[in-house]
């Protein structure tokens, strides 16, 4: 007698062969985007002048995700990240899964569709990374989790048809455990945005999910109703993920969390200087940026704050009281004998 569980099971969703070289990169949606990709990389690489670590500012001229520029009004930054890569091996991981999975997804999805979930994942992951992180963010790991989340998805479905017509639910899911690596190497690596692959990963499956139920196919019932709701699902979910991405006061208050819990002198005021880039009436945060200007001893920048509290009006003069009696308590009696000095020749209205 034969044991079934011995047997080696083929995938549940078998690889189709796949076209190669110009046929490959010309004749495939798949092979177009990598193309696309491989254009704004060089175009990365030539103004930075590097390969392997491209500037912050080349890539934010190019369009990667900055709270403060969405905040301003930048909205386009929630789709072009997708198209950008933080320098050699970013982009060769991601070119190599796009290229080992791009191509299986768009057989089974349809080109139409194919384009659909890789454009709505990444947006979807870039505005999922906007509202949770205030990290400057990159690269097309959100549109390929939403691949990945395509693929899952199918996988399970037509492991629960072939369930439904054998008995037997097949072991063999390759999306799933692909899954799982990728979602588990995000947790051990630094830099991660695991907020964008989330995102794309969520819209992937529900846009797949939708798919299913509104377009004829032989492995589930047409359910018109329920695909109109998934679909009204991903319109809600970007709507509240938008508002919450592109909000002056949430993307302040953020950043002043980051601010507060950042590690070093140096990251904590990039982020209060981010901080009061949105709200410049934020006297708390450029008192505490003057006080880690004085730690530096960055004198001259630290009394642009405190000459900036004082021109708010002359009810924080108490604030700026109490900020040099902490100097004197901290040991920077000079630098306080300097804010009593600047204090009592202010003219304030």
């Amino acid at each position: 007698m034969v044991d079934q569980d011995s047997i080696e099971e083929s995938p549940v969703l078998p690889a189709v062969a796949q076209p190669s070289g110009l046929r490959y990169l010309f004749g495939t949606w798949s092979g177009r985007l990598l193309l696309v990709n491989f254009a704004f990389f060089g175009l990365i690489c030539w103004l930075s002048g590097s390969i392997f670590f491209p500037d912050m500012d080349t890539l934010l001229r190019l369009g990667a995700k900055d709270p403060v520029l969405l905040a301003e009004g930048q909205y386009w930054r929630l789709l072009t990240p997708m198209f950008l890569h933080v320098g050699i091996v970013h982009f060769g991981f991601n070119s190599y899964f796009l290229y080992i999975v791009g191509y299986q997804i768009e057989r089974l999805l349809g080109a139409q569709w194919f384009m659909l979930v890789y454009l709505l994942a990444g947006l979807g992951g870039n505005i999922a990374s906007a509202a949770f992180s205030v990290n400057m963010s990159a690269g097309a790991s959100s549109a390929l989790f939403g691949l990945l989340g395509a693929g899952f998805l199918l996988e399970r479905t037509v492991g629960s048809r072939i369930k439904q017509l054998t008995g037997r639910r097949p072991k063999n899911r390759a999306y799933a455990m692909t899954l799982v690596i990728n979602l588990g190497l995000g947790l051990l690596i630094p830099f991660i945005d695991n907020s964008a692959h989330l995102g794309g990963l969520i819209t992937g499956c529900l846009l797949t999910a939708a798919m299913i139920n509104l377009r004829p196919n032989s492995l589930h019932k047409l359910n018109r109703v329920t695909g109109s709701l998934l679909v009204l699902t991903i319109l809600a979910l970007f709507a509240i993920g938008a508002q919450m991405a592109t909000s002056v006061t949430l993307i302040h208050r953020r950043l002043v969390s980051a601010a507060e819990t950042a590690s070093t002198e140096g990251d904590k005021i990039y982020r209060y200087s981010q901080a009061i880039t949105l709200e410049p009436s934020d006297w708390e945060s450029r008192l505490k940026r003057a006080r880690l200007y004085i730690n530096q001893g960055a004198m001259n920048y630290a009394f642009g704050d405190l000459r900036a509290v004082l021109g708010l009006g002359q009810q924080y003069q108490d604030a700026i009281k109490a900020f040099a009696a902490e100097l004197d308590q901290s040991g920077y009696t000079n630098q306080a004998w300097e804010v009593r000095q600047m204090l009592s020749h202010a003219d304030v209205n």
